[in-house]
């Protein structure tokens, strides 16, 4: 694990790894300081974001529907951001998922998006 202070004075931890195809990648978290603590904390959240974007090749496929799509994503977004944050996510993605939940995310296009966001602007 890399670790790098940024100007903000928070700390951004970086590790590599080899993904299923073995290509080399990088995932990261930024924490608000470098105590051991915080260190240890960091390295459980990279593991588990690499194990599931290692797995997410099994797990999203053309045919899994949005809703399944968004919990995963959530999933990996509570453990790495401000709950804060998180609650803003998912109020902002609440009317999208009305529409979409059910959707197969290959039948989710650029114009299916333009359409619900024209709607929604004309409102």
């Amino acid at each position: 694990m890399y670790i790098k202070q940024l100007e903000n004075g928070q700390v951004r931890c970086t590790q590599k790894y080899v993904d299923k195809k073995g290509k080399n990648s990088k995932s990261s978290n930024t924490l608000p300081s470098k105590t051991k603590v915080m260190q240890a904390r960091a390295k459980e959240l990279l593991e588990e974001k690499i194990l599931l974007k290692k797995e997410k090749d099994n797990i999203i496929t053309n045919f899994t529907t949005f809703s399944v799509v968004k919990e995963k994503w959530l999933q990996t977004k509570e453990k790495s951001i401000s709950s804060t944050s998180y609650k803003s996510y998912i109020s902002a993605i609440k009317d999208f998922s009305l529409k979409f939940n059910d959707w197969e995310i290959k039948n989710i296009n650029q114009l299916n998006i333009q359409d619900y966001l024209l709607v929604i602007i004309g409102n």
